[in-house]
């Protein structure tokens, strides 16, 4: 084809005819596209997530199925306060917006606490046996003193008054009780400042540094477990680097307000030297 005819085709009416054919299939294949699109994913259509939180299983589910949405229990946690079987979360949350025939998470509330084996602590020393406990997922509860050939040590431990052996199967979670060698001196050491830490953070300096913790006492009750993470120690007794027995309880009194905190930091600045605290029990000399 030379130059002349190419010029007249591209002149011609089938020419253009052909060029508004493809451009129009082009139109309608682009059209029927979004048109399947549309009808496939729903495409403006959507249903709220119901609550189903602190339902269980059974109340639950029939909620999802009436907004065409599906479930999967992904997992299952153990909380002493609530129900078991009870949903405890979901995944998307409550009155999100979604597609129906969306899968709805959910976690639910185990029938009874997994277990753990108890781990051999004993004949290790305090702090070492205190760190395996709480890296296996237990709670130091009380630490008793109590004289012993060997100070320090491990000696007995034990769950809700029952002595405990190494591979007892426990909950995880539970609180475990020991019973520390003392040895036979009336040794005083120093006792840890625990001014400004939380009741959780109190507890565990206490117990590093050879004491237990004896009271507790908030300025203002706390309305739940929540709300007293946010209560600081801002006194206590004996006050931090006073001389006591080992094991000595610390009684220690929380309150939620900084400048109570400050008012008693600046007290105890301003206060004297240690003083030696004589133990209410025999045992300890």
């Amino acid at each position: 084809m030379n130059v002349n005819n190419l010029f007249l085709f591209l002149r011609s009416k089938l020419f253009w005819w052909n060029i508004l054919a493809i451009f129009a299939m082009g139109i309608l294949i682009i059209i029927g596209t979004l048109l399947f699109l549309n009808s496939y994913t729903d495409h403006g259509e959507s249903e709220i997530v119901p609550d189903v939180k602190g339902l269980t299983i059974e109340e639950g589910i029939p909620l999802l199925e009436n907004k065409g949405l599906r479930y999967e229990i992904v997992d299952s946690i153990y909380q002493e306060e609530a129900i078991p079987g009870v949903i405890l979360g979901q995944l998307p949350k409550p009155a999100s917006r979604v597609k129906r025939n969306r899968i709805v998470f959910i976690t639910v509330n185990a029938s009874s606490p997994l277990t753990l084996a108890m781990p051999d602590v004993r004949d290790m020393s305090q702090r070492q046996a205190i760190a395996i406990l709480k890296g296996s997922g237990f709670k130091i509860g009380n630490i008793r003193y109590v004289p012993s050939e060997f100070s320090n040590l491990i000696i007995e431990m034990s769950y809700s008054g029952r002595n405990l052996l190494p591979g007892q199967k426990l909950p995880i979670g539970c609180v475990i009780d020991l019973v520390v060698g003392q040895g036979y001196s009336s040794e005083m050491i120093a006792t840890p400042d625990l001014t400004s830490l939380s009741q959780e953070e109190a507890t565990t300096r206490a117990h590093e540094e050879s004491f237990t913790i004896g009271g507790i006492f908030y300025d203002e009750q706390p309305t739940s477990e929540e709300d007293k993470n946010s209560y600081m120690v801002y006194k206590q007794n004996p006050q931090g680097k006073e001389l006591a027995p080992k094991g000595k309880g610390i009684d220690i009194y929380l309150t939620k307000d900084k400048n109570l905190i400050k008012k008693e930091s600046e007290k105890r600045e301003n206060g004297g030297t240690p003083v030696k605290i004589e133990s209410d029990d025999e045992s300890w000399f």
